[in-house]
C-alpha cells in the first residue's frame, strides 16, 4: 500500500507494521477522548470506598 491515500502502517494485506518516523518533522497534537463504563452498583461502591484488592483500578 503505497498510494497517497493509504495508511503507511498497513501492508497490502491490511496488517499493521512499524513505520520509521525518524525523518518526519516534529508536530504537536492533542486529542480528547470520552466514553462510558457500565458498572453494577456493587462495583461502583467498591471503587468509591477503595475496596478493590488490587488498588485503584481507575488510575491505570
Amino acid at each position: 500500500m503505497t498510494t497517497e491515500n493509504s495508511f503507511t502502517h498497513l501492508d497490502d494485506k491490511g496488517q499493521a507494521h512499524m513505520v520509521d518516523v525518524t525523518d518526519r518533522d516534529v508536530s504537536i497534537r492533542t486529542a480528547t477522548a470520552s466514553g462510558w463504563v457500565k458498572l453494577s452498583s456493587t462495583v461502583v461502591e467498591l471503587l468509591r470506598e477503595g475496596g478493590v484488592p488490587k488498588g485503584d483500578v481507575l488510575a491505570t
